[in-house]
């Protein structure tokens, strides 16, 4: 199994990437009823410690990758309120 990993570890890379990913990707609801799917940043990933209700905040930071024609653009991510 271990050298198959290693064979083909850019597939078992990017699936483990986008499992993780998806662990992080929320919908969280706003004070007046809406809904915002987005991740949850700045929180160590252990359900005991992503309480429900608990507030958060939305941040805008540089996407991590550019478009196709090589420009940035901006994202949000949702993190726990000061």
């Amino acid at each position: 199994m271990v050298e198959r990993i290693r064979i083909d570890e850019a597939i078992h890379v990017g699936y483990l990437q986008m499992a993780v990913s998806e662990m992080r990707s929320l919908t969280f609801k706003t004070v007046d009823g809406g809904t915002v799917k987005g991740n949850l940043i700045n929180v160590d990933p252990d359900p005991e410690k992503i309480p429900m209700g608990m507030p958060v905040e939305v941040i805008y930071q540089t996407a991590p990758r550019k478009d196709a024609e090589g420009n940035e653009y901006l994202t949000y991510y949702f993190q726990p309120r000061a």
